[in-house]
């Protein structure tokens, strides 16, 4: 089996400003993804971007990717899966070809390399169904939502209630640390996850998943201080 690991990193966030470049332990973290791709030995490494500065700076290590693919204007607000259709279709005309495709994100900082060796192990493991990283959602949250209600007079009034009874069972979301699916199937859907997926669990501090500054103090504390338990 022939295996292709890409990292796909977006110039521009929606939510947090130049996500991809902020840096833990020395590294950005579209560098820290290289690495734990490289490190996990699983396959050929692709990173894929819009953005011209981050294609030259991984071109000047390129001991970190085997390709590196620059995205045509357009795909800046196109979702990541679509970068990686892209890159996939890239390497055909040139004629390199794949049977799995692994994609880890660099919003997953904390992920390690054993992390990806551990999820391929499982793909391989179930029939090379799709698969991807899960964490737990801890607690059981009771959502709530608002609704503006018009009196006469054009006054409005804000109502606050539950959207949803509090949870009563355990709840996973998917991380972006790691998503494993055959090329073919991949392709076809253009979709990270149909209406089943394999899990590939991870606790709570490796499967940190940055979207908000948030998210990244709370990593880069995490990393700094060692306090990595499982």
């Amino acid at each position: 089996m022939k295996n292709i690991i890409i990292v796909p990193a977006k110039a521009e966030s929606k939510r947090l400003k130049d996500k991809n470049w902020l840096k833990i332990g020395g590294e950005t973290l579209f560098e820290r993804a290289l690495y734990r791709a490289r490190g996990s030995g699983l396959g050929e490494v692709a990173f894929v971007s819009d953005s011209p500065v981050m294609v030259e700076r991984v071109e000047k290590k390129n001991f970190l990717s085997d390709y590196v693919i620059d995205l045509p204007e357009g795909y800046s607000g196109k979702r990541a899966v679509n970068s990686c259709v892209y890159a996939l279709e890239r390497l055909k005309r040139a004629g390199e070809s794949f049977d799995n495709i692994i994609v880890t994100l660099p919003t997953s900082p904390l992920a390690t390399f054993q992390n990806l060796q551990e999820a391929y192990l499982l793909f391989a493991n179930n029939e090379r169904n799709v698969l991807g990283s899960f964490t737990e959602v801890k607690g059981r949250p009771k959502l709530w939502t608002n609704r503006n209600i018009l009196f006469p007079g054009e006054t409005v009034e804000i109502e606050i209630k539950p959207i949803l009874r509090p949870l009563s069972r355990l709840v996973w979301k998917d991380n972006g640390a790691v998503y494993i699916s055959n090329v073919s199937h991949f392709v076809i859907t253009q979709e990270w996850f149909g209406n089943w997926v394999v899990p590939y669990f991870m606790n709570e501090i490796y499967g940190i998943d940055i979207d908000t500054q948030l998210d990244y103090l709370m990593a880069k504390t995490i990393y700094e201080t060692k306090e990595m338990v499982d």
